[in-house]
């Protein structure tokens, strides 16, 4: 690739091969808005020409100080067009960046051992959002080296290992980790099942990656009532929405399990929903609440398409699937902004706050922590007291008195 054009010429061929990899308008349009901040700096330097060092000058302006991850999002957006551009002006493609669509079908060796390290993963009985996970990172990867001319496995290298390691840089530091997580894994595979001479999982670094100690958002019991009152429930899509969100707003289920509901889950004869979660196989027991049955009955009746699909939420036009997560979180969303309540300051949206606020609630009320573990459908209560970053004082609340007369008489010493 020649990376001797000018701004303006590279600025064109970069645009013209988002369309050509199939890039929707909307993206594309992102990128044409970045490229001209990136033009206003140019001309106050006086310069015609992009490369690595305007780019990296160009990324400390608009950061001013700040951490990335603090940034936000048009800034993030503005230094992604920016190390894209580098990228391809220096390689003349834009790694991992290419949409979907375009990426489905992974053939040959590379492609075989993916399946088969899946394979092997389902046997040792990962669940199957990690095992989607580890998919998403290595279809990545495997992407970005296909780009750069490698098809077979025997052709990888400690280098090309390196590189796409760098081109994670500007990711979040969970994407990095999860990414540089799955391609350890994948690679000692590899190495073991003897595809590749050496082990090539040591080219991997390790990732400094702590997740969040900050507690978590959660939000009022008004701010829920605002919440659950915008909803309309004269029409078939607010029944659904309606009943959808009380699951989690009392039960505390996650999106992925209320979207997989099924008809066998409901046991209205003991007024329980039993079922396994997605995210983590567990079987849990949840009681049907007088008011969330009540709304799932509203919708059976008066709102749900005819279907013989064993969700009970559908979509409103056909073929009537059962609902995807993103959905779900966008009604939220959308309702949230609807009823006015207050998301500034990066307070955090979807459904799964709304598992947090109930969980808040159950604390604020010293509901033991073993019972917020069961209704949080957790393995054990070390999981529930990450999810919640509770303090002492919150904790002291949650734990259950100890009957010192039935394990034995007096620990005084």
């Amino acid at each position: 690739m020649d990376n001797t054009n000018d701004f303006e010429t590279t600025v064109n061929d970069f645009l013209v091969y988002l369309e050509n990899k199939g890039f929707n308008e909307k993206t594309i349009e992102n990128y044409r808005c970045s490229t001209r901040k990136i033009r206003v700096f140019l001309k106050k330097k006086e310069i015609q020409y992009f490369d690595a060092v305007e780019s990296a000058a160009f990324i400390e302006n608009i950061l001013s100080g700040l951490d990335y991850h603090n940034a936000s999002k048009p800034c993030r957006l503005a230094i992604r067009c920016a190390t894209a551009l580098v990228e391809y002006q220096t390689t003349g493609v834009v790694s991992f960046r290419v949409p979907k669509k375009d990426r489905i079908k992974m053939d040959g060796e590379f492609g075989y051992a993916i399946e088969s390290y899946l394979k092997y993963r389902e046997e040792k009985n990962y669940s199957s959002s990690t095992n989607a996970n580890h998919l998403k990172f290595i279809q990545r990867f495997y992407y970005f080296v296909e780009d750069h001319g490698v098809k077979e496995l025997p052709k990888l290298s400690q280098e090309m290992i390196i590189n796409y390691v760098e081109s994670l840089a500007f990711c979040s530091q969970c994407t990095i980790n999860g990414a540089l997580a799955s391609l350890r894994c994948f690679l000692k595979y590899l190495y073991d099942i003897g595809k590749t001479e050496i082990d090539l999982s040591y080219a991997i670094p390790k990732s400094n990656y702590v997740k969040s100690p900050n507690p978590p958002d959660t939000y009022s019991q008004e701010e829920i009532k605002m919440l659950l009152d915008v909803i309309d429930r004269a029409n078939a899509k607010g029944k659904r929405d309606y009943a959808m969100i009380l699951l989690a707003v009392r039960l505390g289920l996650r999106a992925s399990d209320i979207c997989r509901l099924e008809f066998k889950h409901l046991d209205w004869e003991k007024n329980l929903i039993t079922l396994c979660q997605f995210k983590t196989g567990n079987p849990v027991n949840l009681p049907l609440l007088p008011e969330v049955g009540n709304a799932i009955i509203d919708y059976l009746k008066y709102g749900r398409p005819k279907s013989d699909e064993p969700y009970v939420f559908l979509s409103l036009k056909p073929l009537y699937r059962h609902l995807v997560t993103a959905t779900l979180k966008t009604n939220v969303n959308n309702y949230m902004y609807q009823a006015g309540i207050d998301c500034t300051d990066g307070r955090k949206k979807g459904v799964h706050v709304l598992r947090h606020s109930l969980a808040g609630r159950m604390l604020e009320k010293h509901i033991p922590l073993p019972i917020i573990t069961e209704v949080l459908g957790h393995s054990n209560a070390n999981s529930t007291m990450y999810y919640l970053r509770m303090d002492m004082e919150q904790l002291k609340h949650c734990a259950l008195e100890v009957d010192f007369s039935a394990i034995g008489g007096n620990l005084d010493v």
